[in-house]
């Protein structure tokens, strides 16, 4: 178990720090692979000490469910994604950011399957938990802006699409909290935009930002 590799840097009583582990994983090997097996090692210990609904299953459980998008399992993340979600709404109501942060990987996958009335259905929601509990220029909400814009230029609207994406993509990659993989994220998009849209050179330019 790749949770063994990092137990003792970060052991902090009777159980590891998953989100210790998590990012540790993510500055310096960055293996989406080894974060899906490091997760599920840490959600099998939390499920196995912990009964009932818990914020750290459910944390852990919305991370699980970003990098089975990443890796393609699609119906894995759903049931992930569906179940912090559930969890996160039990446990703090329907306005909370956790609840939005679940919300925002749900539209992430439904950008991944192309279900983009759904996404932006989704993405807008979490805006609105973000802008209230955060503000309208944060990066939570910069992301859910993005996501927004990634399903408008999937179902063709460009112009818009390109406009939040944009928007978001500068909060993202001027806010020093914002965390890395979702500027990657967003940098996708982009080139995913500009390349439906027979924008090559704008395509590249996203390509190689950093």
């Amino acid at each position: 178990m790749l949770i063994g590799k990092f137990y003792s840097k970060f052991q902090e009583g009777p159980l590891p720090k998953p989100a210790c582990c998590f990012r540790y994983l993510l500055v310096f090997e960055f293996d989406v692979r080894a974060a899906l097996e490091t997760e599920r090692d840490s959600l099998a210990i939390y499920r196995k000490n912990f009964s009932g609904d818990n914020p750290e299953v459910a944390r852990i459980e919305n991370r699980l469910g970003y990098w089975l998008i990443e890796t393609g399992q699609y119906t894995d993340a759903q049931r992930c994604l569906d179940e912090a979600l559930a969890m996160r709404t039990r446990l703090f109501g329907k306005s909370h950011p956790d609840v939005a942060s679940s919300l925002v990987h749900l539209a992430i996958l439904d950008v991944a399957i192309r279900k983009y009335p759904d996404a932006v259905l989704a993405a807008r929601r979490s805006q609105e938990i973000f802008t209230k509990s955060f503000s309208a220029s944060s990066w939570q909400t910069a992301l859910a802006d993005s996501v927004e814009g990634a399903a408008l230029g999937g179902m063709g609207e460009y112009s818009a699409g390109e406009a939040q994406l944009q928007h978001g993509y500068a909060i993202l990659k001027n806010d020093a909290g914002a965390v890395p993989m979702y500027r990657t994220l967003v940098r996708g998009y982009m080139r995913t935009l500009y390349q439906r849209w027979g924008r090559p050179q704008d395509a590249q330019r996203y390509a190689a930002a950093r």
